[in-house]
């Protein structure tokens, strides 16, 4: 079950199989055992959240153990099993004729190495999918993850991008003109990136960061790291697209489109509001 990717760290990968309208209750579940185990000194070094439909809904988790021992996971393994026993979720409706090759997993069930360390970054990448995980995990701990929740979630997160790495209103209108050029290139999606990273940024967080609760401490953090990233490579628009195939990467094919149609609207409130204010309800927020 466990996956070695180098030294004596080991990565376990499961899924949870479970419908997407009721992913927020089973969040519930994994932040609390996460953090009851937090407190007995016995929780996995780090921990990533991506949401997948592959083969089904479910929640993925890559979980980091220093030294790896089948009771580090069944705490985890036997809570969210606990869950899907008193919780279960409804069987999806069959729609025939089926376009996969294989069947989708039974709901209500967990699975092992479905995905792997290609999953996981590196080059202090990582660092930003840690935070992007816990503001998944935190966010949606109160709201549904639908369509108008993952919407709301990529404005709150490309506004923190675009207010970080950009200096002016200007320059974000500018580079929120080039960025959709090129997903229009690209039938709307986000075009992928290549970027070269030599070293290890140092992202501006401390790793206490990741233990917050509180979004809005999550989002300005996140911002921060997305501008030190930006910093440390000096390439604009190459950072911004990087970083949102990081998002894309947690959130995988559950917002095909997405991005394009969010930053649209976020160009549309920068170009009718007065100069360095973008989003009011956000930005009160933050400041």
């Amino acid at each position: 079950m466990k996956s070695n990717l180098g030294g004596d760290d080991s990565w376990l990968f499961m899924s949870v199989f479970y419908r997407q309208e009721k992913w927020h209750d089973l969040l519930v579940t994994i932040n609390r055992v996460l953090l009851n185990l937090q407190k007995g000194g016995i929780a996995p070094a780090e921990s990533l959240i991506y949401f997948s439909s592959h083969r089904g809904d479910n929640i993925r988790l890559a979980l980091r153990y220093k030294f790896f021992e089948q009771n580090n996971y069944s705490f985890i393994e036997g809570a969210i099993k606990s869950f899907l026993v008193e919780h279960p979720s409804d069987k999806k409706t069959l729609i025939l004729p089926i376009s996969a090759f294989f069947k989708d997993f039974p709901a209500n069930h967990i699975r092992y190495n479905l995905f792997d360390g290609h999953y996981i970054l590196s080059d202090g990448l990582k660092d930003l999918q840690l935070l992007l995980s816990k503001i998944l995990s935190v966010f949606f701990f109160d709201h549904p993850v639908d369509e108008e929740g993952i919407f709301t979630l990529l404005i709150y997160l490309q506004t923190s991008i675009l207010e970080n790495i950009c200096a002016t209103r200007e320059e974000r209108i500018e580079l929120c003109i080039y960025i959709m050029s090129k997903m229009l290139q690209n039938k709307k999606e986000i075009p992928e990136t290549t970027i070269e990273v030599t070293g290890t940024p140092n992202l501006g967080f401390p790793q206490t960061i990741i233990e917050e609760c509180n979004t809005i401490t999550l989002l300005k953090a996140f911002g921060k790291a997305c501008k030190n990233f930006y910093l440390f490579n000096g390439q604009l628009s190459v950072s911004y697209l990087t970083i949102l195939n990081i998002i894309q990467l947690h959130m995988l094919r559950k917002i095909e489109g997405a991005f394009f149609e969010r930053l649209q609207y976020i160009l549309s409130s920068i170009l009718n509001e007065p100069a360095n204010t973008l989003l009011p309800d956000y930005n009160s927020a933050l400041h």
